[in-house]
């Protein structure tokens, strides 16, 4: 008889490893429902129409530059769908991100997350040169951090509505390179809602 190995497989990084999330920048990001359930409404006749938990999620959205002034953060086009919420959001240039980003690649395409079901044609590759190995020590107020107190916020109250709401443990994001793409994903965000069916 034989006993078949375990075999560990990598972990699977959602982040850019050789970025500081720190750096101002504009990041796309999506976060999922846990198992994609429509906690946050329903589309109908191209028109979205938020639940209880939806409007909250959008409200909390709104708030994060408030709740985290120190960061200088701005909010770019975002969207609230039936089961994910895509955004895009700026860090600006504040107290914890004085390091010299200038160093790093904007980003290599193959190391850039970007959420399954968005459009095919965002991930198209550019021809940007490999960014070199950075080292970074343990991180706050970066990227993470500021989706990581948005969903427990988030999390906190929808629970009251249903207490079965849930995020999926993590989530996707785009380190956006230039004007262009930064128009591109405004557009995709914008236009969300018309193309849900298609996403289906």
């Amino acid at each position: 008889m034989f006993l078949r190995k375990k075999i560990h497989y990598p972990r699977k990084h959602y982040r850019a490893w050789w970025w500081d999330y720190r750096f101002s920048k504009a990041y796309f990001v999506t976060i999922n429902c846990r198992n994609r359930l429509p906690f946050f409404g329903s589309i109908a006749g191209e028109k979205f129409f938020p639940s209880a938990i939806g409007k909250l999620t959008e409200k909390e959205w709104i708030k994060t530059p408030q709740t985290r002034p120190d960061m200088h953060l701005t909010l770019g086009a975002y969207v609230v769908m039936p089961d994910h919420f895509h955004a895009i959001i700026h860090i600006g240039h504040n107290q914890y991100n004085q390091s010299d980003q200038q160093k790093v690649s904007p980003v290599a395409p193959q190391d850039a997350a970007v959420a399954p079901h968005c459009n095919a044609a965002l991930q198209n590759p550019f021809l940007f040169p490999k960014a070199p190995i950075r080292s970074f020590g343990p991180q706050s107020k970066n990227l993470s951090a500021i989706i990581r107190g948005f969903k427990g916020t988030v999390t906190l109250n929808a629970r009251k509505i249903d207490p079965a709401f849930a995020w999926q443990p993590r989530f996707y994001d785009r380190i956006i390179r230039n004007e262009k793409e930064y128009d591109a994903l405004a557009w995709y965000i914008g236009n969300n809602v018309k193309n849900y069916d298609r996403h289906l």
